[in-house]
């Protein structure tokens, strides 16, 4: 196998970008609590289905929230449910060129948890979560030639924040 593109070594550090809410809500609250201050005004936040964008903090506390945001649907929310930024955070992005095959993607962290996803062309197509007992993962898939333009972007999500690698093989 080749790698086509990939993280240092030791991986990228990505600061907590995740959290839990702190009670539930119903599909008509503006305010949210969450576990932590971990999210900034104008940030949009998914929970289950739900896009929405967070109103004034300081968090945990956030009010003013704006529910059901791009086009997605408010609805209640189980405590503890979790809240992760959006697009979450970057570790990977290959543009291909219609040439080049790609075989595996390679993803994983150091002593740290979180939820890795796969977007291709911008779209979520796969989540896979890490644990302290499963730290790694590879998905393994039939030789693909993605076409001239695609672009396949490794996001994490991390609720303490630590390091996170990933990789794209041919």
């Amino acid at each position: 196998m080749q790698i086509i593109a990939s993280t240092d070594g030791r991986g990228l550090y990505v600061e907590k970008n995740a959290d839990n809410l702190s009670g539930s809500i119903n599909d008509s609250q503006t305010t949210i609590v969450v576990t932590q201050d971990t999210f900034d005004d104008g940030d949009t936040v998914t929970i289950d289905q739900e896009d929405i964008i967070i109103g004034s903090g300081p968090g945990p506390t956030y009010t003013g929230c704006t529910r059901g945001a791009n086009g997605t649907t408010a609805t209640s929310h189980n405590s503890s449910a979790n809240v992760l930024l959006a697009d979450g955070t970057t570790l990977l992005s290959h543009t291909f060129n219609g040439s080049t095959y790609l075989s595996a993607i390679r993803v994983g962290c150091r002593e740290a948890v979180g939820v890795f996803g796969i977007k291709i062309d911008g779209t979520l197509k796969y989540q896979w979560t890490a644990t302290l007992e499963n730290l790694e993962k590879i998905f393994p898939m039939v030789k693909w030639l993605p076409p001239n333009g695609t672009v396949i972007e490794i996001v994490v999500w991390t609720w303490s924040g630590g390091n996170y690698f990933a990789e794209m093989q041919s």
